[in-house]
């Protein structure tokens, strides 16, 4: 019993010693990327992915990590079309490591709506307004906004009521200025209903 025992606890403290060495390892790398992405002067994105990788894959559970790599590629969106394109599948990571929060959510519906899938970026909207029911209302209200006068747009877009339609459009926009949805469909109006 008493070399089992030993056996045990030599195999935890070797088992622990490799574990804490790799989550040593992923911080360095993880402060590493902070350091170009955040505190250098210009921040160098590139350079910050080439370290945050690493630590991603050396603390393969640290959802704050996959976060903060998802939101710089995300920030990076119109600057950097390469690394923009990471920002979907490193934010997704970070939900299913166990992150959530409203930015989250309201990026990856955001992404969605640029590939122009709305019922995904629809469900991942609302999922961003329940996160934050009791929490900073002005943001909840503009997202909720947002939700009804797409929908309500989009319904009277299918009825070729264009004037209701532009108007709705107009105000998603005014409730989000970024609303790449809204922008697009008002130009495609502009274009070919007002000519």
């Amino acid at each position: 019993l008493r070399t089992a025992l030993l056996v045990a606890a030599a195999l935890t403290v070797l088992l622990t010693t490799v574990y804490c060495f790799k989550v040593f390892w992923g911080t360095l790398y993880y402060k590493r990327g902070d350091y170009f992405s955040r505190i250098s002067k210009p921040p160098d994105a590139r350079r910050a992915i080439v370290q945050y990788d690493p630590s991603l894959r050396l603390d393969g559970s640290c959802a704050q990590y996959a976060y903060d790599v998802g939101a710089m590629c995300f920030n990076n969106l119109n600057t950097d079309e390469e690394l923009g394109k990471q920002a979907g599948a490193r934010l997704r990571l970070a939900f299913k490591w166990g992150f959530i929060n409203e930015d989250l959510a309201y990026g990856i519906g955001h992404l969605a709506e640029r590939d122009q899938n709305r019922p995904e970026a629809l469900k991942w909207y609302a999922f961003a307004v329940s996160l934050n029911e009791r929490h900073e209302p002005s943001r909840q209200g503009r997202l909720r906004m947002l939700l009804m006068s797409l929908d309500k747009a989009e319904a009277a877009a299918a009825r070729k009521n264009w004037k209701l339609a532009e108007r709705l459009y107009s105000a998603a926009l005014k409730a989000a200025p970024g609303n790449f949805l809204a922008a697009y469909t008002l130009g495609s109006l502009s274009m070919t209903v007002h000519k």
